[in-house]
């Protein structure tokens, strides 16, 4: 059975302020869909396992489509939520594709998770497909091989610093996903504010924003059909 592995955050809350957030309803859901619908099976993996909040502006009536309400309101489905693998759990081998979701929680517990990378890194290496939307780009700032980073030199992109800024959330960020990307030596692209666009780089697959969920798994899929 082919399956791909969605990587979640388990952070419920902004550090500093008293906001909520967690992962991006959408983000998770748009690429599952497509994965769903491609014939693949699709597993949650958190940092610690279990639970996975949902940001609740995710939520708001404005960003849910149909067919984030048929999911949302599909038991199954949302007990991902409630039972993601932990890293320990999950079989690199298994797995076709690695896609790291956003909402703002990632910002504090994808980064430096050196399970999560030693996965990821391995799918890579046994000629998966690397992959992330908007903030869940932070997954792969600091997976390293052979002592150079793994985006060092590769065209991607993320949530920008504009994007950050129209959100009202920059200064609440410890660091800005754009910067790290372009400190790091990546070629980090972009599109318009909100616009859904997704950058191709050998078995690398990266989103912009919650507007790209969709993009990143055709091009993902598109990659894994032609192997």
């Amino acid at each position: 059975m082919k399956k791909a592995l969605i990587v979640v955050t388990n952070i419920a809350k902004y550090e500093t302020i008293e906001r909520a957030t967690g992962a991006w309803f959408s983000e998770v859901t748009h690429f599952a869909k497509d994965f769903y619908d491609a014939g693949y099976e699709v597993d949650f993996v958190s940092p610690n396992g279990g639970y996975v909040p949902l940001d609740p502006v995710s939520l708001n009536a404005e960003m849910m489509s149909d067919e984030d309400w048929a999911y949302y309101t599909d038991h199954e489905y949302m007990n991902k939520f409630g039972n993601s693998l932990s890293p320990s759990e999950v079989k690199a081998e298994d797995y076709q594709a690695i896609y790291f979701a956003g909402g703002h929680g990632v910002i504090w517990d994808l980064r430096d998770n050196k399970q999560l990378n030693d996965i990821a890194l391995s799918i890579y290496n046994n000629n998966g497909v690397l992959s992330s939307v908007c903030h869940g780009a932070v997954g792969l700032l600091n997976i390293e091989q052979d002592g150079e980073f793994i985006v060092k030199g590769k065209s991607v992109t993320g949530f920008t610093n504009s994007e950050e800024s129209a959100n009202g959330t920059i200064e609440h960020m410890p660091y800005l996903l754009e910067d790290e990307f372009v400190n790091i030596g990546a070629n980090f692209k972009k599109e318009a504010d909100w616009t859904a666009y997704a950058v191709v780089d050998g078995h690398v697959v990266t989103g912009q924003n919650p507007q790209s969920g969709h993009a990143v798994a055709e091009k993902v899929l598109a990659i894994l059909d032609n192997q």
